[in-house]
């Protein structure tokens, strides 16, 4: 049997969440599983500074990403004026709404690069991570009618055109 992933057919990088972060150094392994990845990994300054928060409670994730940054694991990336435009909806509005900003910040920078985001599914099955309708569209061409509608976080109305848009849909399981 082989393994296959859709990163095997995507030369695109690899955009590194915090939570995905912190969950890769918790492995304990991280160099090895970066090291196994067809493609590049890259993170947001977003995220760094999420990263070096944790320093006051004695967390080492900052400088496990230093680490894994030094070694040409990981690099920096970033974000550019259409990537900032993106960002910014992300986190304009109420808490409960938006995104924080290594989140924002990871999204942000896949949309502009044409990049794959890594990020924690988990807030997006809590509902905290939506798209707008003006990018509905975009959705459906970047992950294809078929898996659109094997996509069970994404509302079954949405990919039946008949239907009206909804006013946003999830994020998840892309």
């Amino acid at each position: 049997m082989v393994c296959r992933s859709f990163l095997d057919e995507r030369p695109a990088p690899v955009v590194l969440d915090t939570s995905v972060v912190i969950n890769l150094n918790a492995t304990g392994c991280a160099d090895a599983i970066l090291r196994a990845l067809p493609n590049r990994c890259v993170v947001v300054e977003h995220v760094s500074l999420e990263l070096q928060v944790g320093r006051r409670t004695g967390r080492g994730d900052a400088d496990a990403l230093a680490m894994l940054i030094e070694q040409k694991l990981v690099e920096h990336a970033q974000v550019g004026d259409t990537g900032m435009r993106h960002f910014t909806t992300l986190v304009t509005g109420s808490a409960a709404e938006t995104l924080d900003d290594g989140e924002a910040g990871t999204i942000a920078c896949a949309v502009e690069q044409g990049a794959v985001a890594l990020v924690d599914e988990r807030k997006a099955i809590r509902g905290r991570m939506w798209i707008p309708d003006h990018h509905g569209q975009w959705i459906l061409d970047l992950i294809g009618a078929a898996r659109a509608v094997g996509c069970r976080s994404l509302p079954k109305r949405f990919t039946v055109s008949s239907r009206p848009t909804p006013k946003c849909l999830r994020l998840a399981h892309l």
